[in-house]
């Protein structure tokens, strides 16, 4: 279907007196929440691997009308007590939300409904998101959207996000709730002496003028799974039954009273499945499944993996250098319009020279490799591989002392340092949170790799590029083995994976897009203002200071030109300014023109890979661990790098 961006306008902040109501979309990890949330929100946002970390929240017009839009993060229950969930359910219960938007997955359906029970309890006025709901199609799964409305007693879309059927739907009903008065919750009742435990918990609640915002028969069932849901005005009656039913039922059954309430819902919800979701009787399996066993088998899955990692290091390559060439004419022809300036004001010349640089390294050196980078990263998200690559590096990841879910800030670490330093959070155990803290600057972002791909490209070709990432992995590993020495084992794995899908170009290109104009919007004036500092320093001729400070590691530890002392003091401010910078420092148009040798240039990129990330990456961990990790973490990359580059240096010699 066509979607009309005319019923859907997006704002960050209204003129209007109106209070916008405020919806929530809440589901597992990608059941494709953050998929809807652009199509409400006419696509501004944009998501990471695996979850939503932070709250994402716009305010859009639906149809006239003014919803703020809220992106949780990925939960799978209301008494999960995992940090980032945890973020969702306080936000759900204490976030005045007016509507919930519950996304499931449609080809594991079951396991979402229990989710959609307790939200049903909560008696918030619930939408139901049955997605990729072709999908389950195609996999024999019969959805019965009606018995769905008549067994739930709540609107139901099927839907499909990725080509946004389903979304007038979903407007409509977003409508017909939010001109409620008066919502009445639904009730799905449990066996009949769990009916009679909730019962005596609401008589209390009530009795003792106990209300939260949402379903009384809520904060009863959740106070009979756990006590301490909720602590405020709990007297001792309260308390006291609580413990009476707790005694009653594991007496009865050796089972507690949250296992038991947990095997009911679980029973609600295979019924409903069983109802109006059934399974077709062709035994036929779905080429996906097929597909999925090979790049899960245990050695067909490696093989597959190194293969695609191959290949998309050489296409980002390639890619990369071919585009370089498209876009190197119309920037330099840019100097011929300012070039006048050089014999009438040296100083403006110097000034406009360098923004011209610094926009130069944002469209014709970070620009190109910064492109493919982003879009093949955003088909194999949308694909569904990144959950198997997680699966398939678990074992490895704890034979060098992490948590398997540390795969995912790596992974996302391709990306840029910062999320994944936020998606930390996503780790039970502090001890795994700091150890992948400390690993994650080594991780190199998607600023370093435009670097090494650049500078590769001009001197070394590509085999050396994946040499030194190779490299990169062989540091994590030894560095990690090292750490975790000192800390206790961490436990296994539990992550969703998620199902095999055929990617969606189209929601690719609006991830490099968004990505793309994030890129330009925050770097586009570091690169400039950056282009312009460096053209001053070198009017003022005061390069050769910064020069001199950084000459023991640049000259003497890697035998590279003095010159590129001051670009590593732009790196840290971002690693796509060293690009920029070396031309200007160097004196040359191009990156191929600068006087390196592949051994020096091989030693430069080394180094640049390896030592700290940036100055945004300082301040996040410097925000999330304070000053022991952060300056454990900058000593190690620092020291690391020259170790590394040195080591470099000294092979590279028997080599050529």
């Amino acid at each position: 279907m066509k979607i009309i961006n005319t019923n859907i306008n997006t704002n960050t902040g209204s003129n209007t007196q109106e209070k916008p109501k405020k919806i929530a979309l809440v589901g597992f990890q990608s059941s494709g929440k953050s998929t809807i949330f652009r199509l409400l929100t006419d696509f501004r946002g944009d998501t990471a691997f695996s979850t939503t970390v932070n709250i994402k929240s716009l305010e859009a017009k639906v149809n006239g009308k003014l919803y703020q839009i809220l992106d949780l993060p990925g939960m799978h229950s209301l008494n999960s007590m995992q940090k980032i969930e945890k973020v969702a359910i306080n936000t759900i219960l204490n976030g005045d939300i007016d509507i919930i938007i519950n996304v499931v997955d449609s080809t594991i359906i079951s396991r979402g409904l229990k989710l959609t029970i307790e939200l049903i309890e909560l008696g918030l006025p619930t939408i139901l998101v049955m997605n990729f709901s072709d999908e389950a199609r195609q996999r024999g799964i019969k959805l019965d959207k009606a018995k769905m409305v008549e067994a739930l007693n709540i609107p139901v879309v099927l839907m499909n996000a990725r080509s946004g059927r389903g979304l007038n739907e979903l407007i409509q009903n977003i409508e017909k709730l939010s001109n409620l008065s008066n919502y009445i919750p639904n009730q799905l009742n449990y066996t009949f002496h769990i009916e009679e435990y909730v019962e005596e918990i609401e008589n209390l609640l009530e009795k003792h003028k106990i209300s939260k915002k949402g379903n009384r028969r809520f904060y009863a069932i959740k106070l009979l799974e756990d006590q301490n849901f909720f602590t405020e005005n709990l007297n001792e009656e309260i308390r006291s039954k609580l413990n009476e039913i707790e005694d009653s039922v594991y007496n009865s059954h050796k089972i507690s009273l949250f296992e038991t309430i947990s095997y009911e819902r679980h029973h609600i919800a295979m019924k409903l499945t069983e109802e109006a979701a059934p399974l077709s009787q062709d035994n036929k399996m779905p080429v996906q499944d097929k597909i999925d066993s090979f790049l899960t088998h245990p050695i067909y899955g490696y093989l597959s993996l190194i293969g695609l990692l191959v290949a998309f290091f050489v296409l980002i390559f390639y890619i990369g250098t071919l585009l370089s060439y498209l876009f190197d004419p119309p920037l330099n022809y840019i100097t011929t319009i300012y070039e006048p300036l050089r014999h009438k004001n040296i100083f403006i010349w110097y000034s406009i020279n360098g923004a011209y640089q610094g926009i130069l390294g944002a469209f014709g050196i970070v620009l190109p490799y910064f492109l493919p980078l982003v879009f093949f990263s955003s088909i194999l998200e949308e694909a569904g591989y990144m959950s198997r690559l997680v699966l398939l590096l678990d074992d490895l990841m704890h034979k060098i002392g992490l948590h398997g879910k540390s795969i995912i800030p790596f992974i996302l670490g391709l990306g840029c340092s910062v999320p994944a330093l936020y998606s930390t959070r996503l780790l039970e155990n502090k001890r795994d949170r700091i150890l992948t803290a400390i690993l994650v600057p080594f991780i190199p972002c998607s600023a370093r790799l435009t670097v090494i791909f650049a500078i590769a490209a001009a001197f070394a070709g590509p085999i050396w590029a994946i040499i030194i990432l190779l490299y990169i992995v062989l540091i994590i590993t030894i560095s990690s083995s090292f750490l975790s020495k000192v800390l206790p084992e961490s436990p296994g794995l539990m992550m969703e994976i998620t199902p095999l899908r055929a990617p969606s170009l189209k929601i690719s290109f609006q991830k490099t897009w968004a990505k793309v104009s994030e890129f330009l919007g925050e770097a586009l004036l570091f690169l400039v203002l950056g282009g312009v500092v460096l053209g001053w320093i070198e009017y003022f001729n005061l390069a050769r200071y910064i020069d001199i400070i950084f000459s023991p590691v640049v000259k003497g530890l890697m035998q590279l030109p003095e010159q590129l002392g001051s670009t590593l003091l732009f790196g840290f401010l971002r690693k796509e300014l060293i690009l920029v910078m070396a031309n200007q420092a160097l004196g040359v148009d191009t990156l191929n023109k600068l006087p390196l040798n592949i051994k020096q240039a091989v030693t430069f990129i080394i180094f640049v890979a390896l030592y700290f990330p940036c100055l945004s990456t300082f301040i996040v961990l410097l925000k999330e661990y304070k000053w022991k990790v952060t300056l454990i973490s900058s000593i190690a990359t620092l020291f690391i790098a020259m170790f590394s580059a040195f080591l470099f240096r000294i092979l590279l010699n028997l080599i050529y």
